[in-house]
């Protein structure tokens, strides 16, 4: 199980650490197999490795996470914004960073 939300719906995905014993993984990002629906984390060890069965802590970056709520709430009242003004355009399906 993770706690990282993977990149989708118009945000990136989280960034943070996950720590077991001496050992520390950086997730740059995380993604999901839209197929089986697998988890994936991506990022580099600052020290040591993990071994199969390694119990590790998550920790993610919430100032990232908040930040990239917030644009994407933000391109969504845009979207209500124009169409109130009369523009009818359709809201795109792009990343809001």
């Amino acid at each position: 199980h993770t706690i990282f939300r993977p990149q989708g719906g118009g945000q990136p995905s989280d960034e943070g650490t996950m720590t077991g014993g001496s050992s520390m993984f950086e997730v740059k990002k995380v993604t999901k197999d839209k197929e089986t629906g697998v988890i994936m984390h991506t990022g580099v060890f600052s020290s040591g490795n993990f071994q199969k069965g390694t119990i590790v802590s998550q920790k993610i970056d919430m100032t990232k996470r908040v930040f990239h709520a917030r644009i994407h709430s933000a391109g969504h009242l845009l979207d209500v914004a124009m169409a109130k003004i009369g523009e009818q355009r359709k809201p795109g399906k792009g990343y809001h960073y």
